[in-house]
Order: C-alpha cells, then sequence, then structure tokens
C-alpha cells in the first residue's frame, strides 16, 4: 500500500514532488508520514538504499584508489593534480586509520561494559 509512497519520498527532494509522484495527496502523505509504522517502513527504505550504495562504494574502493595513485604517480600529469591525487591518498588513509583506532576503541569498551554487566 505504502510502497509507491516511500518510493517516491526516496527519488524525489519534497513531499509535495512525492505526492504528485506516487498520486496521493500531499495532506495524505503528511498523514503517513506521521503514523509509526509507515515511519518504520520509510527508515527501513531508506536503510536499505543507504545499503546498497555503501555496497557500491566499497566494491568500486580499489579502482578509484588506483586512479588516484596512478595520477599521482603521473610524472607528466599537471602538478596540481598529482597533488590533489597525493592529498586524497593521505586524507583517505588518515580516515582509514581513525576509523580502524576507533572501532578498536568501541569494540574495547563494549567489551568492558560486557564484563562489567556480567
Amino acid at each position: 500500500m505504502w510502497g509507491a509512497a516511500i518510493a517516491s519520498l526516496l527519488a524525489t527532494s519534497t513531499i509535495h514532488e512525492a505526492a504528485d509522484q506516487c498520486g496521493v495527496s500531499e495532506r495524505t502523505l503528511k498523514r503517513w508520514l506521521a503514523m509509526p509504522e509507515f515511519q518504520a517502513a520509510f527508515s527501513e527504505a531508506k536503510s536499505d538504499m543507504l545499503k546498497a550504495a555503501t555496497s557500491k562504494l566499497r566494491r568500486e574502493a580499489g579502482a578509484a584508489v588506483d586512479v588516484l595513485s596512478s595520477v599521482a604517480g603521473d610524472t607528466e600529469a599537471p602538478a596540481a593534480s598529482r597533488v590533489t591525487a597525493g592529498r586524497a591518498l593521505l586524507e583517505l588513509a588518515f580516515k582509514s586509520h581513525e576509523t580502524e583506532v576507533l572501532e578498536e576503541r568501541i569494540a574495547a569498551l563494549e567489551r568492558s561494559v560486557g564484563h562489567g554487566n556480567g
């Protein structure tokens, strides 16, 4: 029942556009958005969409790093391009390291809390 409305909300930028696209009134769509069941279904759809996008990004990450590495190491490329690619590689490496450190710290805290309650 709500599938078209949820798809429209995901594909458009306003409630008005979504209502037009799925063929319901804006008032109806706003009423549905206030319902906990609709909110849960919409939230799940947004989460699924984000998971799909994240999976695609992960699949393409290696190729993106290869491109950046290629540009950074290409002595024929303009200096600005090489610097930009090198900077992007460094920033990504630092962010990756930060993420790993934070994940380790969170896991340690979770183990600590788990041991305190057990």
